[in-house]
């Protein structure tokens, strides 16, 4: 059985490690779980070990499959690409309680929990993280490296780009674009096109930088 270590034990690794515990009940899991690699070398974190940092991964002869849980998108693009060219494969989760149709695209490496839906001609870029409890919208796409908060609602006919943020709690109204490295602020309401790099925020989400 392949082993499986996820990188970076702070909140969403830990959400990760819930989402594998979840996916071993399942029967669903064709992995094991080794334990994190995180710069903070302690002992454990939550009874899992921390096995070293990412110098001690990319010594590794046997290279196990990873999981990369950095909230940043930008951090985890870097830490993903620096893997990927030493050789690495990255795992993909899917929650077993995520409802989608047989025309959803999921890209490697990404991570879907619990309790989302997706419908139907959606495209999952690789190592996205979507939240607990979002819902994505026909004929959506989302890039690469986004990070989506929980209870995200996207409509339909949206296109996020990549590296993208998306905070808490945000609804985004359909045929919509979200440019590359924006951040939507917690709570907002897309209501038209947001260019790149950008910070919007409130409702209606408007930039503020």
């Amino acid at each position: 059985m392949k082993q499986l270590v996820i990188i970076c034990a702070g909140g969403i690794g830990r959400e990760v490690a819930w989402l594998v515990e979840r996916l071993y009940l399942a029967d669903h899991f064709p992995y094991r779980f080794v334990g994190f690699v995180d710069d903070q070398v302690r002992d454990t974190v939550e009874g899992y070990p921390i096995l070293g940092n990412i110098k001690w991964l990319e010594s590794q002869t046997n290279k196990p499959d990873i999981v990369c849980a950095l909230g940043d998108p930008i951090k985890r693009y870097t830490v993903c690409k620096n893997l990927e060219a030493a050789g690495f494969k990255f795992a993909t989760l899917i929650d077993p309680s995520v409802q989608m149709s047989k025309h959803v695209y999921v890209g490697e490496g990404s991570l879907i929990f619990a309790n989302c839906v997706l419908t139907t001609n959606v495209t999952i870029g690789a190592n996205v993280i979507i939240s607990p409890s979002c819902t994505i919208g026909h004929d959506t796409t989302i890039g690469e490296y986004v990070s989506i908060m929980p209870g995200v609602n996207i409509a339909g006919n949206v296109n996020i780009g990549k590296y993208v943020f998306i905070g808490i709690g945000v609804r985004v109204i359909n045929n919509l674009k979200i440019g590359d490295e924006s951040l939507i602020g917690g709570g907002a309401t897309v209501t038209k096109d947001i260019p790149n790099k950008v910070v919007a925020v409130g409702t209606p989400a408007k930039p503020v930088r």
